[in-house]
């Protein structure tokens, strides 16, 4: 399934960064600004928790408090590694909002946990796989390329560094001064009420600076459910076969009307995009019946 996406993906991509040059010329009612509360949010979040983690590290581990430590930001690099381009891929498909809420989850996720639990086992091994959603940096780049134009993006990008900055000049001061009152678990507790702040500023106030997102993840999520009705193992209940088959007609109807080709439909000589050769199939089968 994790192959079929990555495929999906790379098949799409050159075409989605085609439209977006082409229709999404300077979108007037976007402002790049509208992205700095997001990394403010979530590095404040995280920032808070900093002058709290040495002295647990040393209370937990001793002697190995650097090897741990070191391990931890090894494993946690490496999937940035990894992760990072493929984020950046996928953004361009599904949006940034919708990679954006996966990072800042992912993300603040280890601090959360350790305001309910005192082992730091568990902050090593969350910190380490937060690696994978390491990526809000990427994102925000992305975002201020979509919007600002190419000569305006320095000093955008500035802002955005600085946005960064500005919250780890904030959050250590402030988390250890509050610990010193309330405690630490009441630190880690604060930084899962941030996180919660970010996600519904970006749910609800961050607007989407990807064009074709909505078009593009029903796009993805069809091709997954017909990837998945040809496994008869994973057979979809009724009711979701129903929907599907509604679904599949108002995509072929869409594409008819964008291409005007009918024909390419049922009869595609490019060996390339055999899935169109699939979903005339299934869109007038009976789902009763396939199921």
């Amino acid at each position: 399934m994790y192959t079929f996406i990555l495929l999906y993906i790379n098949n799409n991509i050159e075409k989605n960064k085609l439209k977006l040059k082409l229709k999404l010329k300077m979108n007037k009612n976007l402002n790049f600004t509208y992205i700095l509360p997001v990394l403010f949010y979530e590095y404040l979040a995280i920032s808070i928790t900093k002058s709290l983690i040495p002295i647990m590290f040393i209370e937990a581990f001793g002697k190995y408090s650097y090897q741990m430590i070191g391990l931890m930001e090894m494993v946690k690099g490496l999937l940035a590694f990894l992760a990072c381009p493929l984020f950046g891929k996928i953004s361009d498909i599904v949006g940034r909002k919708y990679c954006l809420l996966l990072t800042v989850i992912g993300s603040c996720l280890p601090y959360v946990l350790m305001g309910y639990t005192n082992n730091m086992w568990v902050y090593v091994v969350a910190t380490s796989l937060s690696g994978v959603c390491s990526a809000t940096f990427v994102l925000t780049f992305a975002y201020i390329s979509d919007i600002v134009p190419q000569r305006e993006r320095a000093p955008a990008y500035g802002l955005a560094l600085a946005t960064f900055g500005l919250s780890f000049c904030i959050g250590p001061v402030s988390g250890g001064y509050i610990a010193s009152l309330y405690g630490n678990q009441t630190v880690f507790r604060l930084s899962g009420v941030l996180m919660v702040i970010d996600i519904l500023y970006i749910v609800f106030v961050l607007q989407e600076s990807c064009a074709f997102a909505i078009e593009e993840v029903r796009s993805m999520c069809i091709y997954i459910c017909i990837y998945m009705l040809n496994k008869p193992y994973i057979y979809l209940s009724l009711t979701l076969s129903n929907y599907l088959s509604n679904y599949i007609h108002i995509y072929i109807y869409s594409r008819n009307c964008m291409r005007n080709k009918s024909s390419t439909l049922t009869h595609n000589p490019n060996p390339n995009h055999t899935h169109t050769l699939i979903l005339p199939t299934l869109a007038n089968c009976n789902p009763v019946g396939i199921l």
